[in-house]
């Protein structure tokens, strides 16, 4: 029989990840180790739980990502036209305003 350091490191990958010998190895052990066995349930429910999260694919995700990027660009260029423009108006109606030349 296998040691279980062996079996341990092939758990995660168990049964579809394995060439058909290490599949056979892990099979063989877990019939008669049950701290192997435990270890491949508590793996397989957790494979579960996370399967029952919503998949996003990775393009999804980088499309979203990119279009948040040029939405905040898009408004930074925007909140900075202005703020120019703002800036602006004020600079000229202190400009008429004061009579003291301290702008130019």
């Amino acid at each position: 029989m296998p040691a279980c350091e062996t079996v341990q490191e092939l758990l995660p990958w168990y049964p579809h990840g394995l060439a058909a010998d290490e599949a056979k190895l892990v099979k063989a052990h877990i019939v008669h180790c049950g701290v192997c066995s435990e270890d491949l349930c508590e793996i397989r429910a957790l494979r579960r739980e996370l399967s029952r999260e919503a998949p996003v694919s990775l393009q999804r995700t980088y499309q979203s990502l990119e279009r948040q990027i040029r939405r905040e660009t898009i408004l930074d260029a925007v909140k900075a036209g202005v703020r120019d423009q703002v800036y602006s108006l004020i600079y000229s109606q202190l400009r008429q305003w004061l009579p003291v030349k301290i702008f130019d």
